[in-house]
């Protein structure tokens, strides 16, 4: 009897290590590739309604530029985070690991979960 695919890929998965965000990233990129087809293709247009307003239009796009490197900077700080939860999930690399743990969280990197709340 053939074994369910599903089983098999169920087996495969490990439920604590965590994805890579590269696919996010490579969505991120896709997204803005095709939002920049879309301006080159219809540049006239968007060039005589940005030269309506240029200060408030020119505002709207900085905080766009910034919103853009934001996020991706993000999504980039991700790497070493997932990377020291999946070396942790292993008790022998674990221990290699912590030494260099750089949180995302504004607290101390410590075992205390979060500051006291008042």
């Amino acid at each position: 009897m053939p074994r369910d695919p599903m089983q098999s890929y169920a087996a495969s998965v490990e439920p604590a290590k965590l994805s890579s965000p590269r696919i996010f990233l490579f969505r991120m990129l896709v997204f803005l590739t095709l939002c920049s087809l879309v301006l080159v293709v219809i540049y006239k247009q968007i060039w005589l309604a940005f030269l309506a307003n240029p200060a408030l239009n020119g505002v709207i796009i900085a905080v766009l530029a910034i919103g853009i490197i934001l996020a991706f900077r993000q999504v980039i700080r991700l790497y070493p985070e997932i990377r020291w939860v999946n070396n942790s999930a292993s008790p022998i690399r674990a221990s290699r690991s912590i030494a260099v743990r750089r949180c995302l969280h504004p607290w101390p990197c410590s075992s205390a979960t979060a500051p006291d709340a008042p």
